[in-house]
Formats: structure tokens, C-alpha cells, sequence
């Protein structure tokens, strides 16, 4: 008899501590869509265009990625105006593809996409404007670490580059956790922990309901698969967010600047950066930014001569 109470309270305290942990998740969850989707629609797009009459382009590698996934296989206007932008393209007329996939990034936040990214950097790389190329290529790649094509395009860029400074390969086990966490959009690990909420709802009601022996311990096995995804699907979901919406990296834009040593336009100028030349972000004063780049060097740069990524 002793035993049997313990039993029954033992499933009593386990039904409550599962019934906590879904009310703190569904709220978790819930946060992390909605704070991705205020990222995702407040990052901020450039629609001006400084072309650089340099010569000797070659081809870029990889062709023209038409990009189902930008629209989602769905017609309407907006895939109608993305096959105008690609067909602009493929006309040679790249000045007005690469506005026309700019529209697609500032009017619609549902088509930001790694491909939308990586065929701007290809209009501009074919309009010789190869800052703007490196800064959309990218782009692409934080969406998307894995996108082979847009990440030998960007190499293919910086050998028109006046600063030869490559930043180093990541570890393989870094860009392997960078690519897990970008399998979806911050929105889609939101969606996710909310559906293994649902789950988890469903298998603790199965255990308070349905007295068979049997169907409780599959409703536990379930319920416990769904809150580890629910924690999985939270904790790269806010990883992913901060990473969107981290300030970390720029290009530098114009075809040289001076590199400050303090954050004044009176400062000691340091060393000379190029158009196309990544940086990392260290601090920000105002309309300074403290930036660093690969090979050890630092400096002052105002934030209106580089572009984030």
C-alpha cells in the first residue's frame, strides 16, 4: 500500500515539474519568434551604388542561382518581380538587376534569402563593383555558412581587392555548428520549440488522463523527446538571432580611407584601408567605429565608410 502511494505521488510530482517546464518553454519559445522577427525585418539594406571602373574581371565561378527557396515556390507579384530581376540578369543588364534585387530585400522580408544575397553579389561583381560583391557575398554566407558557391565567388572577389588581407578559416568544428544552427531561420527554431511545446503538452495530458500503464510510459518517452527539442530548438533559435543581428563585421566601401587613431577627424592616421577590405568591429563611439583587421592592426573609421554585413 505504502508503495503504491509513493508511486502515485512520485507520477504526481513528475506531471508537475513537466507541466512547469512546458508554461516556461511555450513562454521562451514564443519570445524567440517574436524577437527574430523584429531582427530579421530591422536589419538595415543599402540601396546606393559607387562602381568601380576597374579591369581585367574574369567570369565568376558558379552560375545564377535562380532561387526557388526565395519565394518559396509561391507566384504571385513578388516571384514575378524576383524572375524580372533574375531575367534583367541574364540580359546583361545589371545595374538594374542588382536595384531590383535591393527592392526585394527592403520591401519584403519574407524573401531574404542566401540566394537573393549571393545573385546581388553577382550583378555587382559583374558590374566590376567588387566591394559591393564581397558585402552581399557575404551576407550570403551568414544565412547560410555551407553555400560553397556564394563562399568561392567571395575568394574570386578579393583578388581585385587592393588589401590581400584574408581573414582566417573558422575551426571546422566551429563552421560545422554554424551550419547546424543555420539549417533555419530564427523564426523557423521558434516555430519549432512551439510545436514541441505542443507535444509536450499533449504526452502530459496523456499521462494525467489515460490510466493504461503502457500508453503512460510512451506518453513520458514523448513528452521528454519533445522538451529536449523544445530546448535545443530555444537555444539555437537566440544563437542564431544574436548572430543575425550581431554588429561584428564590415566592409570598408570607398576606395580608400584612413584609418584613425583616435575617433576624431583631427586623429593620427594610422594605416590605409580599401574598398572591399573586411573588418571587424570592436567598439562604437558615436558615428565611430573601433575596427580591427586580420593581421593585427586597429584604428578609428567613421560608420558611414563601411557597410555592415
Amino acid at each position: 500500500m505504502m508503495a503504491s502511494y509513493m508511486g502515485i505521488g512520485c507520477r504526481a510530482l513528475l506531471q508537475r515539474v513537466v507541466l512547469a517546464t512546458v508554461f516556461s518553454t511555450a513562454f521562451l519559445g514564443g519570445a524567440v519568434s517574436g524577437k527574430a522577427q523584429g531582427l530579421q525585418d530591422s536589419l538595415p539594406m543599402s540601396t546606393t551604388q559607387t562602381v568601380q571602373l576597374d579591369s581585367g574581371a574574369s567570369e565568376p565561378v558558379g552560375v545564377l542561382d535562380i532561387g526557388a527557396d526565395a519565394n518559396g515556390g509561391k507566384g504571385g507579384a513578388g516571384s514575378w518581380t524576383f524572375s524580372q530581376a533574375n531575367g534583367m540578369y541574364e540580359r546583361g543588364q545589371y545595374d538594374s538587376a542588382a536595384l531590383a534585387y535591393q527592392h526585394l530585400l527592403s520591401q519584403n522580408s519574407a524573401l531574404v534569402s542566401p540566394q537573393l544575397y549571393y545573385n546581388l553579389g553577382n550583378a555587382y561583381f559583374r558590374m566590376r563593383n567588387y566591394a559591393r560583391a564581397i558585402l552581399n557575398y557575404e551576407r550570403a554566407l551568414k544565412y547560410s555558412p555551407n553555400y560553397e558557391d556564394a563562399r568561392f565567388n567571395l575568394e574570386l572577389a578579393r583578388t581585385f581587392t587592393v588589401d590581400r588581407v584574408s581573414p582566417p578559416r573558422d575551426l571546422l568544428v566551429l563552421r560545422w555548428f554554424r551550419g547546424f544552427y543555420h539549417i533555419l531561420s530564427p523564426i523557423g527554431w521558434g516555430v519549432l520549440a512551439l510545436v514541441s511545446v505542443a507535444v509536450l503538452l499533449a504526452a502530459v495530458l496523456a499521462m494525467r488522463f489515460l490510466r493504461n500503464r503502457r500508453v503512460w510510459i510512451l506518453s513520458l518517452i514523448v513528452g521528454l523527446f519533445g522538451l529536449v527539442v523544445t530546448l535545443l530548438s530555444f537555444t539555437l533559435g537566440r544563437v542564431a538571432a544574436r548572430q543575425m543581428n550581431s554588429f561584428n563585421a564590415a566592409v570598408v566601401m570607398p576606395s580608400v580611407v584612413s584609418v584613425k587613431g583616435e575617433p576624431s577627424s583631427g586623429g593620427k592616421d594610422l594605416f590605409l584601408l580599401h574598398a572591399g577590405t573586411k573588418v571587424q568591429v570592436l567598439d562604437q563611439l558615436g558615428e565611430w567605429l573601433e575596427v580591427a583587421v586580420p593581421d593585427g592592426h586597429r584604428g578609428w573609421l567613421q560608420r558611414n565608410e563601411v557597410e555592415k554585413i
